[in-house]
């Protein structure tokens, strides 16, 4: 899904620049376009002799992309196997023969493509009702402006002054590029959401560059020529430094956006990690094996004892009384699952859920309790008591003083609630949603499991004896699964942010198409400066001015935007906070 989203949000910024060509064609074509309605031709025709044009070549770019599509289908299992050293291969049968193509996909993408062509086609096509064919003997002709009461309410005057058509045509290119997005989605929701944030991407880089542009026209013009040319062709009328400032900045935006939440994930991890986490985890150890075990870690750890925490596995079966009908409730869930609110998904994911429970006398490492008291040391217990984690209880609708039931196995096991704890789920110990006081799950099947804590020399060594003595239990070095998990997310960031570029290189398509749609005018400009005693060298420093102005404008703005977002990721995503990454920031200027 995120992959389908940022290729349509890189076909929008492609779609900027249809937009952007086809309003530059249509200027070049005036002086024919009144030709033509001179001889007879009306609007409507002319619009749908140029839309029909413009659709051939979004068909000829769509059948383009639908190759390299395929061929990138083809080849890509091979390149993301060689990058990650795995069986990727042999997993998805791929070892002796290529990808099978769908027809359905293709048949999606050259529709996609097809439909967003003719969608940002309209708009510049609609100037074509302005042109008068008395253009063909006057270049610049000044329209009459309307006849409206000076005494009229402003509100009143500017609603007379909407071009009907060009609203009716703006209502339906928002709605066309909402299903669009839905149907790419695949869930009206986040296509909702997806075109509400690309919309609002869009008006805050268009604001802001015609904010700075502005600023810039009052600014004195510098002594160098090749700047105050430069500068001169970005600020003038009828310049496209805007649409291509906006194509670019998106762009900009989502890469940026992907490396700073990357960079801020793993600084997090480092950053939590205490320096007495334990180096292994030992699971499924059987209780007759616990004194055999301790005995090895003795003799292989010095005297360090490991930390042995018993495991019991459940699902509830009553709250407060009220049992938990879980077929029913997979039904309800089966009829909802596409409407139902993200609140109601995770209620219910706490619900069904299968629990990990234990039993300790003594309130585990960063645990601290926010409601209720733990239980004493050598205290009797009339019945069982439950300490449970703040957001299940909250989740559940829980207080202390309720009573809740579990199924362990068959077995129906009840208890009161009696604290409620705040759990620290990244200090990389055992932690434990619900834990029930001494001897209440005394006779219940259970496991146990270890966590010790060696020095790097010894970390070999004690996985090879216990994998040995006790084949049966599970090895996990902490050390080496969070460098995995550093590797898969470096690796997964890359191949996001390779799919991100393709945004940028929207964003250059877009500042290259304007260029083309231009040229007989930048033509006309060299000329007249040549005319004028300026140089070859000189003028083509001008042009390559004047788009790195753009886009440094545009890497800029992205950039501001880009940490906007990443920190509105990081706070109500990953519950995170943001730290500033200049090195990011400033790479994505550039």
């Amino acid at each position: 899904r995120y992959l389908g989203l940022i290729g349509l949000t890189a076909l929008f910024i492609g779609g900027l620049g249809v937009a952007t060509s086809v309003h530059a064609f249509v200027r070049e074509k005036l002086t024919t376009i009144a030709i033509l309605k001179t001889i007879g031709a009306d609007s409507p025709t002319i619009i749908r002799t140029y839309a029909l044009q413009a659709m051939m070549l979004g068909l000829a770019g769509s059948l383009i992309g639908l190759v390299i599509g395929v061929a990138l289908q083809q080849g890509l299992p091979w390149m993301i196997a060689a990058l990650m050293a795995s069986d990727l291969l042999d997993q998805l049968g791929l070892a002796e023969g290529g990808m099978s193509i769908s027809l359905v996909p293709l048949v999606k993408g050259l529709a996609l493509g097809l439909l967003s062509t003719l969608l940002f086609t309209l708009w510049p096509l609609l100037t074509i009702r302005d042109v008068k064919p008395a253009r063909i003997f006057r270049r610049e002709i000044v329209p009459m402006a309307p006849t409206i009461s000076q005494n009229m309410h402003p509100w009143w005057k500017a609603w007379r002054e909407v071009d009907r058509w060009k609203a009716i045509t703006s209502i339906g290119i928002g709605l066309g590029l909402a299903l669009l997005s839905m149907w790419q989605a695949g869930s009206w929701r986040v296509g909702v959401l997806f075109i509400a944030a690309f919309t609002g991407a869009v008006l805050l880089l268009g604001l802001a560059a015609r904010v700075v542009l502005r600023t810039l026209t009052r600014w004195p013009r510098p002594d160098p020529l090749i700047i105050r040319q430069a500068l001169g062709n970005v600020l003038r009328p009828g310049s496209q430094a805007v649409s291509i400032t906006i194509a670019i900045g998106i762009g900009v935006m989502v890469v940026t956006t992907v490396s700073l939440v990357e960079r801020s994930l793993l600084a997090q991890i480092g950053e939590n990690r205490p320096t007495d986490a334990p180096t292994f985890f030992f699971i499924d150890i059987q209780p007759d094996q616990t004194e055999e075990f301790l005995r090895l870690m003795h003799q292989q750890t010095n005297d360090l004892a490991p930390h042995l925490t018993p495991l019991v596995r459940s699902r509830l079966a009553a709250i407060k009384g009220q049992p938990i009908k879980l077929e029913a409730l997979s039904e309800a869930e089966e009829q909802k699952e596409k409407s139902e609110a993200k609140k109601e998904q995770r209620k219910k994911w706490y619900l069904t859920r299968e629990y990990v429970l234990t039993f300790l006398q003594e309130l585990p490492k960063d645990n601290q309790v926010v409601a209720g008291k733990w239980w004493k040391p050598g205290q009797t217990f009339t019945k069982p008591l439950i300490s449970i984690e703040e957001e299940a209880a909250m989740q559940l609708g829980l207080t202390v003083g309720d009573t809740m039931e579990v199924d362990i196995q068959g077995v129906p096991v009840a208890g009161e609630i009696g604290s409620i704890r705040k759990v620290e789920w990244g200090n990389f110990s055992t932690n434990f949603y619900m834990i029930f006081s001494p001897g209440s799950l005394d006779g219940a099947p259970h496991t146990y499991v270890a966590t010790v804590h060696v020095s790097p020399s010894e970390e070999v060594a004690v996985q090879q004896a216990v994998v040995t003595t006790f084949p049966n239990v599970t090895a996990i070095n902490m050390g080496d699964m969070l460098d995995s998990f550093a590797r898969v997310l470096d690796r997964l960031s890359l191949a996001i942010r390779a799919v991100a570029l393709f945004c940028v290189l929207s964003g250059c398509f877009v500042m290259a198409a304007a260029l083309a749609a231009t040229r007989y005018r930048r033509l006309y400009e060299s000329v007249i400066l040549k005319a004028l005693g300026a140089t070859r060298t000189v003028i083509a420093q001008s042009f390559a001015v004047e788009y790195a102005l753009l886009g440094a404008l545009g890497g800029l703005l992205g950039t501001v935007l880009a940490s906007v977002l990443s920190w509105a990721v990081l706070e109500t995503v990953f519950d995170l906070s943001w730290s500033l990454q200049p090195a990011i920031l400033a790479s994505g200027c550039a």
